[in-house]
C-alpha cells in the first residue's frame, strides 16, 4: 500500500527523488536493525525525500490500524484536540457524548458543539494543547488531502504525533531545504515540510531534526524511529548512538574524505548484504549498500 501512495505523490518527481523516498519507505518496513549506505553526487534534499517516504509508510500503517480497530477514540469527558470538517483550525474541547459510531465535542468557548460520525471521529484525538491560541494544523491542508485522497485522513494525520524519522545534520540547511522544496500534486501546492512535519506546534510532529554538532539523543525519540545521518560529520557523532537502530547514512561524493571513508566503511561490514535497496532500482549516480550490521571499529 505504501508503494501505491508513493507513486501518487511522486508522479512529477525526478527519478532520484522517487528512489530516495522508496528507500525511506522500505526501511520503515524493516523490523531489525539495518544500515543503509547511500552515496550521491550531492546530499541536497536527500534527507527530506528519504524522510518523506518513511513518514508516508508509517502513516499508512497507522491509518489501517486506526480505521479498523478505533482503539484511539477518546471517551466521554476526555479533553480533546479536533479540527472542523470544513476548516484547518486546531480547536480544543471536551467530549460530551460518546456513542458506538459518533461523538459530540463541545469547544472550549463553552458554546459551540460538533458531532463527528464514522470516519470523521478520526479528526478528534485525546489530548490538550499547550498553546492558548487557535492555529491552522497545516498551511497546506488541501495539498495533504490530495495526497491521501481523503480530507478526514489528512486532518487525522496532522493531529497524530509519531516520530517516524530523526534527521541528523546541518539543521539550518536542512530546515531551509524543507521549506524551499516545493511539491505539487493534482494542482495543490505544498512542500516536504508539510509531510514530514518537523515542528512540535501546533501538533502532530513526525520528524525530529538534530544538529550534527550534538551527540545527545532526545527523549522524544524511540527505538522504532529511523535515523537519517546526513553527511560524514553526522556519522562520526551518531554512529555509535544509532548502532542498534534502522538508519540511513547519506554520503556526498564531493567531500574530500569520501574515498577513504567508503573504503573504511566497507571494511567494517559484518554479516550478509541486503538486496532491498538495489531491488528498488537506484538511478544513475546513486549507489546503495544495505547490511544488518556495521561494526564501528575505527569509524
Amino acid at each position: 500500500m505504501w508503494l501505491i501512495l508513493l507513486r501518487r505523490i511522486s508522479t512529477d518527481l525526478p527519478t532520484w527523488a522517487k528512489y530516495l523516498a522508496n528507500c525511506g519507505a522500505a526501511l520503515q518496513k524493516e523490523t531489525a536493525p539495518t544500515t543503509l549506505i547511500l552515496t550521491l553526487p550531492t546530499r541536497a534534499l536527500a534527507a527530506g525525500f528519504i524522510a518523506t517516504g518513511a513518514v508516508i509508510a508509517q502513516e499508512e500503517s497507522e491509518w489501517c490500524q486506526l480505521s479498523s480497530t478505533r482503539t484511539a477514540d477518546p471517551s466521554e469527558g476526555d479533553p480533546v484536540l479536533y479540527v472542523g470538517l470544513q476548516t484547518s483550525q486546531l480547536l480544543r474541547g471536551i467530549v460530551t457524548e460518546k456513542c458506538e459510531d459518533s461523538l459530540v465535542v463541545r469547544g472550549d468557548d463553552g458554546g459551540s458543539t460538533r458531532k463527528y460520525s464514522g470516519s470523521q471521529m478520526l479528526a478528534v484525538v485525546q489530548g490538550s494543547s499547550e498553546s492558548n491560541r487557535s492555529a491552522a494544523i497545516s498551511p497546506n491542508l488541501d495539498f495533504l488531502g490530495s495526497i491521501f485522497q481523503d480530507g478526514i485522513r489528512a486532518r487525522s494525520f496532522c493531529l497524530r504525533s509519531h516520530i517516524s524519522t530523526v534527521i541528523v545534520g546541518n539543521d539550518g540547511r536542512l530546515r531551509k531545504e524543507l521549506v524551499d522544496a516545493a511539491l505539487s500534486f493534482r494542482g495543490k501546492q505544498g512542500s516536504i515540510r508539510d509531510i514530514i512535519r518537523p515542528d512540535k506546534e501546533p501538533c502532530g510532529q513526525r520528524t525530529v531534526i538534530l544538529s550534527d554538532r550534538k551527540s545527545t539523543e532526545p527523549r522524544v525519540v524511540d527505538s522504532k524511529s529511523i535515523f537519517i545521518l546526513d553527511g560524514l560529520h553526522a556519522w562520526r557523532r551518531w554512529a555509535r548512538i544509532t548502532e542498534g537502530s534502522r538508519r540511513i547514512f547519506v554520503m556526498d561524493r564531493t567531500e574530500r574524505e569520501f574515498e577513504n571513508w567508503v573504503d573504511l566503511l566497507r571494511s567494517q561490514i559484518v554479516g550478509s548484504y541486503l538486496s532491498f535497496a538495489n531491488d528498488l532500482g537506484p538511478p544513475p549516480g546513486i549507489e546503495s549498500y544495505a547490511y544488518r550490521r556495521v561494526a564501528l571499529g575505527t569509524l
